[in-house]
C-alpha cells in the first residue's frame, strides 16, 4: 500500500489444501451419513445444548410431537410440553448435567393432539474435544401398549388372585424334568407357608400332608405323568400351626410336541368350611331324626299321590306296627281310619294340593289292635324352588288322653256348675230366709199372745191356733230352704232311720191313691246313723212324692227299701263318699222315668219336668244338700217307661243309743232384770217387748242401734242383758256388741238374726256374744235363752 493507503501490489504463497478439502467433504459426507441413519432409525432421536434447547433430531421425532422441524428446532422443553411435564424434563435434564451421569426413566409425553403417550426417556451428555459437557443426547422409546397390556395382564392376575381367593381355590404348576415347582400366592395361604421363600419342590412337599396323604398323592401324581390321566383326591394340608386344612386336589398333564408329558397343572381347593358345614349338617341330620323318634307327635311325609315315604317312630307306635313293617311307598295309612274320617283326610289332602294352604284337622284312627286313637292333625305343604309343592308333610299329636280327660274334665266341671248353682241359690235362700222370718217372727209371737190370752173354747182361740200352725208351717219352709242351701245348723243325734221310715209311710199312705201300691223292706238291723230325724224325714216325703208324681197308670207301685250295705274301694267310681258301712235307703217306682237330657238336671233347683201345680222344683234340691251335710251320697237310675230309683247312702256310726224326739213341755223360766232390747223393724220390737214383759222383765226397746248405744253410755250399770237383731242400718249387731263391751265388758249380750252368713256360734264366741237366736223365735226359746244367759252371767261374777 502507498502513502495514501492504495494498494499498489500483492504478493503471496501458494498452499496445498487438498488434504483438508478432503477431510471436510468426508466430514460433509459422514454427517449426511449420519443424518440418514438418524431419520431411518424408528425411535424419536434428539440433542439439546446446555441450555436445553433442541439443535437437532430426527424425523421419528417430528412425527412422534406432530410438529415440523421449524417449530421445534431451538426450541425449550418449556416451549413444545404441558407445564407439568417440562418442568420433570427440565428437573431429570439438570440432573443429568450436573453429575454427567446417564439416565433411563418412564414419563409421559404429549402430541399436538393432546394425547399422551407413556414412553421411556434414555438420556445422556455429549461432550466436546476436551471432555466438556455441550449438551445431552437422547431417545424415546414409546410403551404406551406395552403399558396398556401390562395393565390388562396385571388387572387378570389381581382378577384371578381374588378369583382365587373367593372360590380358596390356589393354582399350581411343576415342571417335571427340572423338577421347578409355581405356586400362587393362595396356595401360600392355604398351606400356610411364607412366600418369600418360594413354592417347595414335589420331592420337599412330604411334611406338607398327614399320614398317608402323600403317599396318596405321589401315586396320584405317578399315574397322571406315565399314563396322563388327569386325577382329583382329597388330601389334608398340614399348615406350621398344627392346623389341618381339608383340600381337593386336581391335576392334569400337558405335553411337548413328541406327546411327552413335561409339566402338570392343577388346583389345590380348601373345602374345610365344607367339611365342617357337611359334618354340621350331618349332625344336625342325626339330632333331627333322634329329634323326630323321640319327639311326642309323629312325622309322615306324603308325596302327591298321597304315597306315604316317610313316618317318625312315634307314627309307628301309635299305630301299633313293627318298626320294620313295609309302608313306605304305598298309600297313606287310610285303612286305619273309620269311614267318615277316611273320606275326610283324602278331601284334606287334595284341598292342600290344590291350594296349597295348610289345614288343621281332628281325626278319630285306630291301631292295630282296634284301640280308638285321637290325633288332632296339620297338613303342610312343603315347596319346591320353583314355588311349587313338593310334597305334603302330616304333623299328628296322639290326643287320645286329652279326650279321655275333656271328658273327665267335663264331668267335673258339670258337677261345680251343680256346686256353683246350689251355692248361689243358698246365697238367695239365706236372703229370703232373713226376709221371711221377719216377716214370720209377729205372726207366730203374736198368735203365742193371743192363745194366753183367749179361752180355748172360744173361736177366736181356735184362729189364733190356725195362725200360729200356718206360722211354724212358714217357718218350716224357711227351713227348708235353708236345708237346700246347706245353711243351717241341724241337731244330729244317733238315729234310727226305721221309725223315721214308718212315719212317713203312715203318713203318705193316707195321701196317696190306693190303687198306687206302696212296698216296704225295711230292715230292723239295720244299724243307726247320726242325722237329724227331721231331715230324714224330708228325704223320704220329697222322693215318696215325686214317685207319687211319676205315675201316671192305675196299678203303678212304690218301693221303699232299707237295708246295710259295704261299700269298697273298687265301687267308688262316680261316688264321693269313703270306704265303709253305709245304711242304703231306695225309693223306686214303676212311673214314666227320666229322660237321659234331664238327669244331670233334677237335682239343680227349681227344675222341674212336672205338671204345672205339682212341684216347685225345689224337693230333689232340698234332698240333695240334706244327704251330702250328712256325709252321703245320692245316685239315680232311670229308665224312660220303666221308672226310676234313688239309691241314698248314709254312714252307719259305731255306737248306737235311742233318743227321745219329743221332749215334755216345760215350764217357762221368767225374771225381773232389765234388758235392753233393739229391733230396726217396729213390730218385731214391739212383739218382743211384749214377750219379754210377760215373762216379768223389764225391757227398754230402741229401734235404732246408734240411739241405743247412746241411751246404754248414760247408764252403763241400768240394763242386765242386752238383746240385738243382726242386720240393722247404719251398725250391725257385731258393732253394737263391740261397741258396748268396749263400755262394760261384763254385760251379757244376744244376738237375734233371720239368717246370716257373717255369724255363727264359733264367731259368736270370738266377739264375746253369749247366745245366738234364730227368727222367728217363739216364746219358749227366748225365754229358755234368756233365763240361760242371765243365770251363767251371774254364776261367772
Amino acid at each position: 500500500m502507498d502513502s495514501k493507503g492504495k494498494v499498489v501490489k500483492r504478493h503471496g504463497s501458494p498452499q496445498d489444501i487438498t488434504e483438508r478439502k478432503q477431510t471436510e467433504e468426508a466430514a460433509q459426507n459422514s454427517e449426511s451419513f449420519l443424518k440418514s441413519l438418524l431419520d431411518a432409525i424408528p425411535i424419536p432421536v434428539f440433542y439439546k445444548d446446555f441450555e436445553g434447547r433442541y439443535l437437532d433430531f430426527n424425523k421419528s421425532f417430528e412425527q412422534f410431537y406432530g410438529k415440523s422441524k421449524e417449530d421445534l428446532l431451538g426450541k425449550t422443553v418449556f416451549e413444545i410440553n404441558p407445564p407439568d411435564l417440562a418442568e420433570t424434563y427440565f428437573a431429570k435434564d439438570q440432573e443429568i448435567l450436573e453429575t454427567g451421569e446417564p439416565q433411563q426413566y418412564e414419563a409421559q409425553v404429549q402430541n399436538v393432539s393432546g394425547n399422551r403417550r407413556e414412553v421411556i426417556f434414555n438420556k445422556d451428555v455429549f461432550r466436546d474435544n476436551q471432555g466438556n459437557i455441550r449438551g445431552l443426547i437422547g431417545t424415546i422409546q414409546d410403551i404406551t401398549e406395552r403399558k396398556h397390556a401390562e395393565d390388562i395382564l396385571h388387572k387378570r392376575n389381581e382378577m384371578l388372585k381374588l378369583t382365587e381367593a373367593m372360590a380358596h381355590i390356589g393354582s399350581w404348576e411343576w415342571d417335571v424334568h427340572h423338577d421347578r415347582v409355581y405356586w400362587s400366592e393362595e396356595l401360600f395361604r392355604i398351606f400356610g407357608r411364607d412366600p418369600s421363600k418360594g413354592a417347595p419342590s414335589f420331592a420337599e412337599q412330604s411334611e406338607f400332608y398327614a399320614d398317608g396323604d402323600i403317599q396318596r398323592l405321589r401315586d396320584a401324581v405317578d399315574t397322571c405323568v406315565n399314563r396322563g390321566t388327569p386325577y382329583e383326591i382329597e388330601l389334608r394340608a398340614l399348615r406350621p400351626g398344627g392346623g389341618i386344612r381339608h383340600c381337593i386336589s386336581r391335576g392334569k398333564p400337558q405335553y411337548d410336541e413328541n406327546g411327552k408329558v413335561v409339566r402338570l397343572v392343577g388346583s389345590f381347593q380348601d373345602i374345610t368350611h365344607r367339611k365342617h358345614s357337611e359334618k354340621q349338617i350331618e349332625s344336625l341330620e342325626r339330632r333331627n331324626q333322634a329329634l323326630l323318634d323321640h319327639s311326642p307327635v309323629c312325622h309322615k311325609i306324603v308325596d302327591l299321590d298321597f304315597n306315604l315315604q316317610y313316618m317318625s317312630a312315634n307314627g309307628f307306635k301309635m299305630l301299633g306296627l313293627d318298626q320294620n313293617a313295609q309302608v313306605y311307598g304305598k298309600p297313606y295309612p287310610f285303612e286305619f281310619f273309620p269311614e267318615s274320617f277316611k273320606l275326610r283326610m283324602i278331601k284334606h289332602l287334595k284341598h292342600v294340593r290344590k291350594t296349597g294352604e295348610t289345614v288343621t284337622m281332628e281325626a278319630l284312627t285306630n291301631d292295630i289292635e282296634g284301640k280308638e286313637v285321637w290325633l288332632d292333625s296339620s297338613l303342610i305343604p312343603v315347596f319346591d324352588d320353583d314355588d311349587k309343592i313338593d310334597y305334603i308333610t302330616v304333623v299328628s299329636a296322639n290326643t287320645t288322653q286329652r279326650k279321655l280327660d275333656e271328658k273327665e274334665r267335663n264331668r267335673l266341671e258339670e258337677r261345680l256348675k251343680q256346686s256353683q248353682k246350689m251355692e248361689a241359690i243358698g246365697t238367695i235362700a239365706g236372703g229370703v230366709a232373713h226376709d221371711f222370718n221377719n216377716i214370720l217372727f209377729p205372726i207366730i209371737g203374736m198368735s203365742e199372745l193371743l192363745i194366753e190370752d183367749l179361752s180355748k173354747d172360744s173361736p177366736e182361740y181356735e184362729n189364733a191356733m190356725e195362725i200360729l200352725t200356718a206360722g211354724k208351717r212358714g217357718a218350716d219352709l224357711v227351713n227348708q230352704i235353708l236345708a237346700f242351701s246347706r245353711q243351717t245348723e241341724h241337731k244330729m243325734a244317733p238315729t234310727r232311720i226305721q221309725t223315721v221310715l214308718k212315719e212317713v209311710l203312715k203318713l203318705t199312705r193316707s195321701t196317696i191313691p190306693s190303687y198306687i201300691e206302696i212296698n216296704q223292706n225295711i230292715k230292723n238291723d239295720c244299724g243307726m246313723v247320726m242325722a237329724d230325724p227331721t231331715q230324714i224325714h224330708r228325704i223320704a216325703m220329697n222322693i215318696i212324692t215325686n214317685a207319687y208324681h211319676a205315675i201316671d197308670t192305675d196299678d203303678g207301685k212304690i218301693s221303699v227299701v232299707l237295708r246295710e250295705t259295704e261299700i269298697e274301694l273298687s265301687d267308688l267310681p262316680g261316688k264321693n263318699i269313703e270306704p265303709g258301712k253305709y245304711a242304703l235307703l231306695s225309693f223306686s217306682d214303676t212311673g214314666h222315668g227320666i229322660p237321659p237330657a234331664y238327669r244331670d238336671k233334677i237335682f239343680d233347683p227349681y227344675f222341674t219336668i212336672k205338671e204345672q201345680g205339682k212341684g216347685t222344683g225345689l224337693g230333689l234340691a232340698v234332698v240333695y244338700g240334706i244327704v251330702k251335710q250328712h256325709k252321703g251320697d245320692i245316685a239315680v237310675y232311670s229308665e224312660v217307661g220303666k221308672g226310676t230309683t234313688f239309691n241314698i247312702y248314709l254312714p252307719l256310726i259305731h255306737q248306737t243309743s235311742l233318743t227321745d224326739v219329743e221332749k215334755s213341755a216345760e215350764k217357762l223360766p221368767t225374771g225381773n232384770e232389765n234388758i235392753l232390747l233393739i229391733d230396726d223393724e217396729e213390730p218385731i220390737a214391739r212383739l218382743g217387748k211384749l214377750i219379754l214383759e210377760r215373762l216379768g222383765y223389764r225391757v227398754s226397746k230402741q229401734t235404732n242401734p246408734i240411739e241405743a248405744l247412746i241411751l246404754f253410755k248414760e247408764n252403763p250399770d241400768s240394763f242386765d242383758l242386752i238383746i240385738s237383731d243382726m242386720n240393722m242400718p247404719n251398725m250391725t249387731g257385731f258393732q253394737l256388741a263391740k261397741e258396748i263391751k268396749y263400755i262394760r265388758n261384763d254385760i251379757p249380750f244376744i244376738i237375734c238374726t233371720g239368717f246370716s252368713d257373717k255369724i255363727d256360734e264359733k264367731k259368736a264366741d270370738v266377739s264375746g256374744i253369749e247366745s245366738i237366736l234364730m227368727k222367728p223365735v217363739i216364746k219358749s226359746e227366748m225365754a229358755q235363752t234368756v233365763r240361760s244367759v242371765l243365770d251363767d252371767a251371774k254364776v261367772s261374777l
